[in-house]
């Protein structure tokens, strides 16, 4: 359960540094 915690949060800030550098790019 944690391990499965500790993904998802690790998946949403690599998606957000992912939305995050295609704003700074347009």
């Amino acid at each position: 359960m944690h391990l499965s915690r500790v993904q998802s949060r690790a998946s949403f800030s690599f998606l957000f540094t992912q939305e995050g550098t295609i704003k700074i790019r347009l």
